[in-house]
């Protein structure tokens, strides 16, 4: 019926959209675990923990040793806007992203 409506003019029809480009291509959108393990920089001691662990007890060890740093650490920090420092956030958000990745 607003099909009918819009040809005979009763209802003005949807403005036209711009133009949006098409997103560039890319390769490919994430790391492996095995890249991202790689990457570390085994002189940080952060990272030679995680890549200790990586050793000794497997991948899931190493990226839950890697996710603990990210949380708990304090430098450096970062901010999500300019001034506007992260207060509280919900861990529970967190830890099921980092369960989507496993």
């Amino acid at each position: 019926m607003l099909c009918v409506a819009m040809l005979l003019g009763a209802v003005p029809a949807a403005p036209e959209l711009p133009h949006v480009p098409p997103l560039p291509e890319v390769e490919r959108y994430a790391m492996t675990d095995e890249e991202l393990m790689a990457a570390l920089d085994p002189e940080h001691p952060a990272a030679a923990e995680v890549l200790r662990v990586l050793d000794e007890r497997g991948m899931a060890a190493a990226k839950q040793t890697l996710a603990d740093h990210f949380r708990t650490r304090t430098e450096p920090r970062w901010f999500i806007s300019v001034g506007e420092p992260i207060e509280s956030f919900d861990r529970q958000v967190a830890d099921d992203a980092l369960r989507q990745g496993a």
